[in-house]
């Protein structure tokens, strides 16, 4: 299980081996996590969306990002895999937008701007 914070902490728990305490604490975010998603096809990776305007990349094996993503100007709000193309997410802001990323190529294939 992954839990985010308000003070930009991440932290992994084995609930498999009834562990109470983090088996890894992750604090690269500089302000708020407001979310956290597993990837379902690639069960060692997730994503976390934070209020300092960025998108990381984790393995739940390493204790740094594996990937920084850039290109918001607002807080993140939200973070979701694609189901059907595990390499893809999409992010949410306060400046409006939804990104779509592809992991392949390491860059957006899409912003929607909303109205504001």
């Amino acid at each position: 299980m992954v839990t985010a914070s308000a003070d930009g902490v991440i932290c992994i728990f084995d609930t498999a081996a009834g562990i109470p305490d983090p088996v890894m604490v992750l604090s690269e975010h500089t302000k708020e996590v407001s979310s956290v998603k597993w990837n379902q096809q690639r069960q060692d990776a997730f994503l976390s969306g934070s209020w300092d305007g960025t998108v990381k990349l984790w393995s739940a094996s390493q204790p740094t990002s594996i990937r920084t993503f850039l290109g918001h100007q607002h807080s993140v709000y939200s973070v979701a895999w694609n189901v059907i193309t595990p390499n893809t997410f999409a992010s949410a802001s306060g400046d409006l937008t939804l990104k779509v990323v592809s992991l392949s190529f390491f860059q957006s294939l899409a912003t929607s701007t909303g109205l504001g």
